[in-house]
């Protein structure tokens, strides 16, 4: 069984910002809906009125759970915020305010990471959504902001990386950020080459590494993760584990 998704996992995220090539495949593609409805109408175990009803009667189920979703929402927005704390023995935090603190960042070394953050080799095809979020916050930056967070973001790594302190992000996601915010990896529309505006800032700039890991969902990958936190505590103790390990799971690595 091939199995893929074809939209992302929510409604703001795009496969084609990090798959452009295969994703392009993916929506040339005919639902598998449909092959199957039309697998079935050529065989005679449904007719063409039958698929319509099935596809009708699910659209109108979803249809209903949106419309109870929403007057739910609606009914919560009515009610006192405060309702849901009540009897509750937890702190509230004190006042705070967002007044604007010093920083040490120069406009001179700001700018620098700002454009080389919103600029592309020329030869360098991007996807249209990630060109008009480029666009978006170059634009941004030259009015005075206000800026998003992933931009913010990458212009704090830029400094950092600009005045001596390398940078490394690891997780499931990083590069693109897991709800499309950081986009710290691009990939070109036709031939998924890779550019990272990180590394282009400056020639003295240290070194920016991001690397996606994977989900880690089985028993023993968990396992292997673990071990590995414990390696730099007890090399001897953990190198006697993963031997017993693999001798009772030839196969494991």
């Amino acid at each position: 069984m091939v199995c893929y998704r074809r939209h992302g996992h929510n409604e703001a995220d795009e496969p084609a910002f990090t798959q452009p090539t295969l994703y392009r495949k993916i929506a040339s593609t005919r639902w598998f809906s449909t092959l199957y409805s039309q697998q079935l109408i050529a065989e005679g175990s449904i007719t063409q009125a039958d698929s319509d009803a099935i596809k009708a009667e699910y659209t109108a189920a979803m249809e209903a759970s949106f419309a109870k979703a929403k007057a739910a929402e609606a009914d919560k927005a009515k009610r006192d915020p405060t309702e849901k704390f009540r009897g509750s023995t937890a702190v509230f935090q004190p006042v705070y305010q967002h007044t604007p603190v010093t920083t040490a960042i120069s406009p001179a070394l700001l700018e620098k990471c700002a454009r080389g953050l919103t600029k592309v080799p020329a030869s360098f095809k991007l996807n249209p959504k990630i060109k008009r979020l480029l666009e978006t916050r170059a634009q941004a930056f030259r009015e005075g902001g206000p800026i998003d967070w992933g931009f913010g973001e990458a212009l704090a790594f830029g400094s950092l990386l600009i005045e001596g302190t390398p940078v490394r992000l690891s997780g499931q996601d990083c590069e693109r950020g897991t709800f499309s915010h950081r986009h710290a990896v691009l990939y070109d529309y036709e031939n998924r080459e890779k550019y990272v505006p990180l590394l282009h800032l400056d020639e003295k700039q240290e070194p920016f590494c991001v690397y996606n890991s994977l989900a880690v969902r089985s028993r023993r990958a968990r396992l292997r993760l673990w071990l590995l936190a414990r390696l730099s505590e007890d090399a001897l103790l953990v190198g006697g584990a993963v031997r017993r390990l693999r001798q009772r799971r030839p196969g494991c690595h």
